[in-house]
């Protein structure tokens, strides 16, 4: 528990719920979830300009990333 950051009185709250009476006990099912892998720093590029951060992510056309960052330094004055 502690090496998730449980308290184990949070523990102890759902054990006596889950055992609770039959009439105040909720029914308790799974839900599904997908998980995604989280992107990876490699994948994204940060870049500043004038104070200004534009973060690139994996397939920004070449083209866009220039146009966004003329617009931001046109704007700045850079």
């Amino acid at each position: 528990m502690r090496r998730h950051g449980l308290p184990r009185e949070r523990l102890r709250f759902w054990t006596r719920r889950r055992d609770g009476s039959p009439e105040t006990k909720p029914a308790l099912g799974f839900v599904p979830v997908e998980v995604a892998p989280a992107p990876s720093r490699e994948e994204t590029v940060v870049v500043e300009v004038g104070g200004v951060r534009v973060r690139v992510e994996v397939g920004a056309s070449q083209e866009l990333v220039e146009r966004v960052l003329r617009a931001v330094k046109g704007v700045q004055g850079c």
